[in-house]
């Protein structure tokens, strides 16, 4: 009988064993990060600004495009997107208000989109939708007269 209660108590703690082992690799494996280290710096940034700018909702790219072209009068071919940033914006403006202008007070998500078109560059705020766009000029390089 004696014999018996061993036996079975040594099949507890083995079990439980693997029990916790299984448990605690679990939990290492979920919390292993991966770490990438990249030979060009600037390499990396730019699959980083690549993977953003493929983030970016479609509605938004179309919205930036068609008001980065109809500032400069050239077709949405002529142009690229180089960067888009997700932000969030502190008021409704997108943090572009006019001296005179009053703007909802709220957080805004959206993005900073950064295009170049004929030697310019231009930097945009959106909200998340692309309904609402504004250009950032002093973030801007944009040539007198356009």
């Amino acid at each position: 009988m004696r014999r018996k209660s061993h036996y079975i108590t040594y099949i507890v703690v083995i079990l439980t064993g693997i029990f916790f082992l299984g448990a605690a690799l679990t939990i290492i494996h979920s919390t292993t990060a991966v770490t990438m280290v990249a030979d060009d710096p600037q390499m990396s940034r730019d699959s980083f600004i690549d993977n953003q700018v493929n983030n970016l909702p479609e509605s938004v790219k179309n919205a930036v495009l068609e008001a980065v072209s109809q500032r400069l009068e050239l077709p949405v071919s002529q142009l690229k997107i180089v960067e888009a940033l997700p932000q969030t914006w502190n008021d409704g403006c997108l943090n572009l208000a006019a001296a005179d202008e009053f703007c909802t007070q709220a957080l805004v998500p959206g993005w900073r989109v950064t295009v170049d078109a004929a030697d310019q560059t231009l930097v945009y705020h959106t909200n998340s939708t692309g309904s609402a766009v504004r250009l950032n000029a002093e973030a801007s390089e944009i040539t007198q007269g356009t």
